[in-house]
């Protein structure tokens, strides 16, 4: 009998190991054992995301250029404006490629001299008197917060209270023109570089790169993703200014200082590009929502959601000037960030544990 018993336990071990043999150790092109297509997910990323979204934002670019070489060369209130509307509608545009920080756009740290902000105005101010000052300038990495569309806010926003001086200021001295134009080349140059990266060399080491472990793209991407929507939007946007984590308050580091009417917005629109990116574009994307979905995670998959439009509608409900709101009702700004707070934890708790990935960043505010 006892001879018998031993038989069964140990056809039963043997049955169960050869079950747990058969289970994908996952590879190369994806459907590992966590049962993620990284091949799918990872190119659309690239074919659906980043490289549409660098081509419509070098687009707008150029249609910036236009505009501020307009009120350039024609200063008067109805150039201004067409550049002001401009500015905002390439601002709003930028807030879809800021996620990407991948590749040559973190090697360059393209995303700060794009969008570093508080502004420096003073070194604004000694780079038009600069005589000798030329767009290559702006290459060097001690001007990094003195460019982007920070420093294109002030110039055309910021130079005096009344738009009347700004432009008498223009009528009188090229050298503001001259600047602007300065300011936007650079952009320009600077994106056309990562986006070619994207379509070139990146494109297939990023792409290629399905491991499963915490080097591979699909790791790093969902690092940076959940990163991105924590230090870049729920703190960048609205924490900082308001004092989260009992620091002082800081009106001042908003999006669009010099025209803060827009800052609540574009907080918004980079809350929905992020929101863009969980979705994907199509209902046959391979994106992080479909993946809930195809792994039956309904449930954390309608969790997301609720949440991503938890965060948009808390942020409408802020005054449309974040400084104005930062200054006379921080408590209700700290309010709103913690409803973005609430998706950062679900990301970097419930999301990449049924991803079966790690974080590669971290921090020390208690998420």
């Amino acid at each position: 009998m006892k001879k018998l018993v031993f038989l069964f336990s140990a056809l039963f071990l043997f049955s169960c190991s050869s079950e747990e043999g058969d289970k994908p150790s996952g590879g190369e092109g994806g459907n590992g054992n966590m049962g993620v297509n990284r091949t799918a997910f990872l190119n659309a990323v690239v074919d659906v995301h980043a490289i549409p979204d660098y081509e419509r934002f070098a687009m707008q670019l150029q249609v910036l250029k236009t505009d501020v070489k307009s009120f350039s060369d024609t200063p008067t209130q109805e150039t201004l404006n067409k550049a002001r509307a401009t500015w905002l509608k390439t601002y709003e545009v930028y807030q879809s490629v800021a996620a990407y920080n991948f590749g040559l756009a973190e090697e360059t740290a393209y995303r700060s001299y794009m969008n570093g902000y508080p502004t420096d105005i003073e070194e604004i101010k000694g780079n038009i008197d600069n005589e000798s000052f030329t767009v290559e300038s702006l290459g060097n990495s001690d001007l990094i917060n003195s460019q982007g569309l920070p420093a294109i806010d002030y110039i055309i926003n910021g130079l005096d209270d009344s738009d009347a001086i700004i432009i008498d200021k223009f009528n009188e001295d090229a050298k503001y023109g001259k600047h602007l134009g300065f300011l936007v080349d650079r952009m320009i140059s600077f994106t056309d570089r990562i986006l070619n990266d994207w379509k070139g060399d990146y494109k297939k080491e990023f792409t290629s790169n399905t491991s499963e472990t915490k080097s591979g793209s699909f790791n790093l991407f969902v690092d940076r993703y959940i990163n991105f929507y924590e230090k870049i939007i729920r703190t960048g946007k609205i924490g900082r200014p308001a004092g989260e984590l009992s620091k002082p308050k800081r009106p001042q580091q908003i999006e669009a200082l010099f025209s803060p009417e827009n800052s609540r917005d574009l907080a918004i629109v980079a809350i929905k590009d992020a929101e863009r990116i969980y979705l994907g574009n199509s209902e046959d994307e391979a994106s992080l929502s479909a993946i809930l979905l195809e792994r039956d995670r309904v449930d954390l998959d309608l969790k997301i959601k609720s949440e991503f439009k938890a965060a948009i509608e808390s942020v409408e409900s802020l005054n449309a000037n974040l400084n104005i709101q930062a200054e006379t009702d921080a408590d209700t700004m700290l309010a709103t960030r913690a409803v973005l707070h609430a998706l950062v934890v679900t990301m970097k708790t419930d999301l990449i544990t049924e991803l079966g990935i790690e974080l590669l960043t971290f921090d020390s505010d208690g998420d």
